[in-house]
């Protein structure tokens, strides 16, 4: 590795060749670092922060597809 090239943190994804870490988007992470994306959250989890490194649970009475930034509340006369 070029000892000038610093490895890109966890939360933040490292394009190539970009002067500046970019914080992961809500709904996506990065758990490690040296990323060059952002992960989108596997279905059944959220993250609505930005530079997260992990999901968090979909909440009950909720529903969250991959990439959720927010638990979306279930439709009446349906649950989770």
């Amino acid at each position: 590795a070029d000892p000038d090239c610093r490895t890109c943190p966890s939360g933040s994804s490292c394009a190539c060749g970009d002067g500046t870490p970019l914080l992961c988007a809500p709904g996506t992470t990065a758990a490690t670092t040296g990323l060059s994306e952002c992960v989108p959250c596997e279905g059944g989890s959220y993250q609505d922060l930005s530079g997260a490194t992990g999901c968090k649970p979909c909440l009950p009475g909720h529903f969250c597809p991959k990439g959720a930034s927010a638990p979306l509340p279930c439709e009446a006369g349906s649950y989770s």
